[in-house]
């Protein structure tokens, strides 16, 4: 498999206005009419006049197919024009080259156009080449009207850490504010947790509430303790409240503290968390998991600035800012009843969103390194990473981010029988995904049952990409699997290849599934169209049994 991935430049634009394509057929025609492909890839930021960005898209793809050649053509867009915005030309491109790698197996090869595209998508595009490609698999092209076609062999190899510096070159470029280095724990520098560190720093020195929001393993104890360094509070004390799996009686005394006899166990008074961190940060972690009734108490502490301990009348006041974190939806906390709505929006101060570990590019590289790092020192170890193994890292999906990448090198480093961490050992190590359920669906919880759900989605669209079994080996009612579960991943499927329907049935059969016909046309466009009915089924059948 052979494939080109290409800008669209204005060149190539002109070029269908003049209806002149063997004269001077611009940069990607010139190609194709001189190299064999099996299938394009073209970026695109250019909206002609009177058309939108995916117009011009589909009609130079429109126009290049009735050139006599039979490919198979896929555009991808951005959102606006990138006015030679380097940083955002670079997020686009690796993102899009992320996606399309993904499409393939293993052996495939690359070829990437430099010459179509203004100056920020041209280098663009020569990093991607460089950071996302085994360097056999890519090769780097330019065409010219005087030169014809030539091969781009550079002399230098762009290396992981000559990234951070073009970043921090761009940032400066654009005056913005240096991350100080209350930050420098949170490893990374894609533009995803660079602007997260960004609002960080901007709302640490306030001493208004802050709500953490984002996926298990994000990071929100970091950033936590990193707002708090950076605030005028940095040397005074920090604690951490831990709401999972405590019970109500606990949670409220770890808060508020307790006196003697207030329970059975409470031999003598104890001070809690909010007194500790008298004049300093009080981080709760999982806020979502408190109950009602210490809810109504942490309100009161948050209007008022006073407290009880548990078993006492004497209120007592302190000087104490919240940060509180979640992974949970707390507004359909707040419609379904189990989370206040008063104190959600006293917690809400300001959000922050961390991005999961999928979102953030080659920062996967550095936090593998960087794990890597503390596992040999801290084990007289001294293992090195395979290229093609921390490619393979780069596009594993990583669903408990960046806490299930930490314990994934641990494991690697210690499980590798070379020095050298390889392809195969990653294989061995993320291939079998661990059960999603271990209890009958009936006994779920309504948070384990939804989270259930999301996995089962998340899981299909990765296997779309990955060779192997779906996770629905313990649904024994064969008629919900073929009535819902089966319907639901055709619709995945073309919707992941934009309606290709010949594409469709390859992910279809890659996916590890066995179904006559895949590529049958009407059935996937009754799917299609039904997609959103069959989910909201197989919500209600898993739920009910209905």
């Amino acid at each position: 498999m052979r494939v080109l991935i290409s800008w669209i430049g204005r060149s190539d634009l002109k070029t269908v206005q003049q209806h002149k394509p063997q004269k001077d057929p611009g940069p990607v025609l010139r190609l194709l009419q001189n190299q064999p492909f099996d299938e394009i890839h073209l970026l695109n930021d250019i909206a002609e006049a009177g058309k939108t960005i995916q117009q011009t898209s589909a009609e130079y793809r429109e126009w290049l197919l009735k050139q006599n050649f039979s490919w198979q053509i896929y555009c991808h867009d951005a959102s606006e024009n990138l006015h030679n915005d380097y940083n955002k030309a670079y997020e686009f491109t690796a993102r899009t080259i992320r996606q399309i790698y993904a499409r393939y197996e293993r052996g495939s090869q690359f070829a990437i156009l430099l010459s179509p595209g203004n100056a920020a998508a041209q280098v663009a595009m020569l990093l991607a080449a460089h950071t996302l490609f085994e360097p056999s698999e890519v090769e780097l092209l330019n065409t010219s009207k005087e030169r014809g076609i030539e091969r781009v062999d550079l002399s230098y190899s762009i290396k992981l850490d000559v990234v951070p510096a073009i970043v921090r070159r761009w940032q400066r470029d654009r005056k913005e504010e240096p991350i100080g280095p209350a930050f420098d724990q949170i490893l990374g520098q894609s533009e995803a947790i660079l602007g997260a560190k960004r609002i960080a720093q901007k709302v640490a020195p306030f001493p208004i509430p802050v709500l953490i929001r984002g996926e298990t393993g994000t990071g929100k104890e970091l950033f936590a303790k990193a707002i708090h360094q950076a605030s005028p509070r940095k040397d005074k004390p920090f604690r951490v409240l831990h709401c999972a799996a405590l019970s109500e009686t606990l949670l409220e005394s770890e808060l508020f503290g307790h006196v003697k006899g207030a329970f059975t166990g409470a031999d003598r008074d104890r001070k809690g968390l909010v007194e500790e961190a008298d004049k300093g940060t009080l981080f709760i972690d999982e806020v979502g998991d408190l109950t009602l009734n210490v809810q109504v108490k942490l309100l009161r502490f948050l209007e008022i600035g006073e407290f009880s301990p548990v078993g006492s009348n004497q209120p007592k006041q302190v000087d104490v800012r919240i940060l509180a974190a979640t992974h949970k939806n707390l507004e359909r906390g707040i419609a379904e009843g189990w989370f206040r709505e008063d104190l959600f929006y006293r917690l809400d101060g300001m959000t922050l969103q961390l991005p999961p570990l999928r979102e953030r590019g080659e920062d996967i590289y550095i936090l593998a390194q960087e794990f890597l790092n503390q596992i040999n020192t801290a084990y007289s170890l001294e293992k090195i990473w395979d290229e093609e193994a921390l490619q393979m890292l780069h596009r594993y999906p990583w669903r408990g981010n960046v806490r299930q990448l930490k314990q994934a090198v641990g494991r690697l480093a210690i499980l590798s029988a070379e020095d050298k961490i390889s392809a195969d050992d990653v294989v061995s190590i993320l291939s079998e995904p661990e059960p999603i359920v271990a209890r009958p669906l009936q006994e779920l919880t309504s948070e384990e049952f939804g989270a259930y759900l999301v996995a089962v989605v998340e899981e299909t669209l990765v296997r779309f990409r990955y060779k192997g079994q779906l996770p629905w080996q313990f649904l024994q009612d064969a008629s919900l699997v073929d009535e819902l579960l089966m319907p639901l991943v055709v619709g995945r499927a073309v919707g992941l290849t934009q309606d290709n329907w010949h594409q469709a049935g390859k992910l279809y059969q890659r996916s590890g599934l066995d179904r006559n016909n895949p590529t049958d046309r009407n059935r996937y466009k009754k799917y299609q169209t039904l997609i959103a009915q069959i989910e909201e089924s197989l919500v209600r059948r898993l739920r009910t049994g209905v």
